[in-house]
């Protein structure tokens, strides 16, 4: 969508603020980041001793195996062992009994430094609204219980923002180096070090880029620039070596592997193409993110009243599209999983032809909204297609997968105003903890 597409170089200019209520911001903030400390605390503590949950249960036999060297894989893993194995080596280090409250502890220090290297990418791109943001990503209420258990996801983020800001600040070949160990802890994510090898190309190879230049004119441009010139061509190739070297290694182990999964292969058949993914991400965007898109709604409008024509023609079909491709066919997702809250939400809205459409409407919105949503970066807006292609192969549907996508958006969004930034903290708290209570209680997860 075209005019979704626009050059934002750097964040609007704030409006001045009066030392009162400065004062009074910095105060809410500094209460906002007590109450963030407050539940992260109070959340370890409750789920250090909680016995394993879900799909916990084969991280756990992996990382003890590795424990006692044992280098078998579990035959239910889907995933590479490399979040595994930095477990077991601090495990190792640490000198501790290998039990579930000291594995759990070593993935919460993961955790930690996740948390640390979202703030750097946020920092340099978004410093205004680098704390705000970091709580966001904190109490993300889809992503938040899993920053204290044995899952791979959160190993997967800390490398990907690792070597998100290490492309920033033109790292390029530690970048590559960070993005394989990101495939090393989850092999999906071998389209966001395409991501990052775009983003070393298109826009840190040659010029900057021009104001009002839109996503697809910059990357002509630079496409331009660097096929008629050996010199900058070759120099592409040096700085993106490691990301080439990663997308030749991962093609061997899909050659030799036969797939992306290493077990269950059955469950997560490759290659694939399923859209139901797609859909859940953006029904559960409507409200993960309802303050943003409460605040866009200005925006929503004035994209309508200058392209209303255009945007219900790619709506309309985009609904089709939608009614003919919207399938609940995998097996984790039908009624004998109904403890996962997701599984709740799509047999509910799959019961009935009236409930898809319902089921559309949050989707729609959060078209526009994204539409309606700035990105500090012109090259930033390759994300969304990526994301698409990114999410395609997984016949399972897990808000897991959608880590990542919300992740980069939170990063690269401009920022807005301090009422929506910390509203929006206040309602991730809010959401958070009614769910991991609920967790914490036994009646779902998510």
């Amino acid at each position: 969508m075209h005019f979704a597409i626009r050059m934002v170089s750097a964040p609007f200019a704030p409006l001045p603020v009066s030392p009162r209520r400065e004062k009074m911001q910095i105060l809410f903030l500094a209460a906002l980041l007590f109450v963030t400390c407050l539940l992260v605390g109070w959340s370890f503590l409750l789920m250090s001793q909680h016995s394993l949950i879900s799909d916990e249960n084969f991280h756990f036999d992996q990382i003890s195996r590795f424990t006692k060297y044992n280098w078998s894989m579990v035959p239910s893993l889907t995933t590479l062992p490399g979040y595994h194995g930095i477990v077991a080596a601090v495990w190792w280090l640490s000198g501790f009994s290998a039990t579930l409250p000291v594995f759990r502890s070593i993935s919460f220090g993961i955790s930690l430094f996740s948390i640390l290297a979202f703030f750097l990418c946020v920092r340099f791109l978004d410093p205004e609204h680098a704390l705000l943001k970091t709580m966001q990503y904190i109490l993300l209420p889809v992503l938040f219980p899993f920053l204290f258990l044995l899952y791979t996801d959160i190993s997967s983020l800390l490398f990907l923002f690792l070597a998100l800001y290490a492309v920033l600040t033109r790292h390029y070949w530690l970048a590559g180096i960070l993005s394989i160990l990101c495939v090393l802890t989850r092999q999906n994510a071998i389209v966001w070090l395409g991501f990052l090898f775009l983003l070393v190309w298109i826009h840190h190879s040659v010029t900057p880029s021009l104001p009002g230049e839109t996503y697809f004119q910059e990357a002509r441009r630079r496409v331009r620039e660097v096929l008629k010139s050996r010199q900058v061509l070759w120099r592409a190739v040096f700085r993106s070596f490691t990301f080439l070297v990663g997308m030749v290694l991962f093609a061997v182990f899909v050659y030799w592997n036969h797939g992306i999964a290493i077990g269950d292969k059955e469950a997560h058949p490759f290659p694939a193409i399923h859209f139901g993914n797609i859909y859940l991400l953006l029904f559960l965007f409507f409200f993960i993110f309802l303050p943003l898109n409460i605040a866009n709604l200005p925006r929503i409008r004035r994209l309508l009243k200058v392209h209303m024509d255009s945007v219900l023609v790619l709506l309309v079909l985009f609904f089709f599209f939608y009614w003919f491709t919207f399938q609940n066919t995998h097996p984790f997702n039908q009624q004998d999983y109904s403890w996962w809250l997701r599984n709740r939400i799509l047999i509910f809205f799959t019961q009935s032809a009236l409930l898809r459409v319902l089921f559309f409407l949050p989707i729609a919105y959060s078209v526009l909204s994204i539409a309606a949503t700035r990105l500090v970066w012109s090259s930033f807006y390759s994300m969304y297609p990526l994301a698409v292609l990114y999410l395609i192969p997984s016949w399972l549907i897990e808000q897991r997968y959608y880590f990542i996508p919300y992740c980069l958006f939170m990063i690269f969004r401009e920022g807005r105003s301090f009422r929506v930034e910390s509203l929006t903290v206040v309602y991730f708290a809010v959401c958070t903890v009614v769910l991991y209570w609920g967790i914490i209680l036994g009646r779902f997860f998510l």
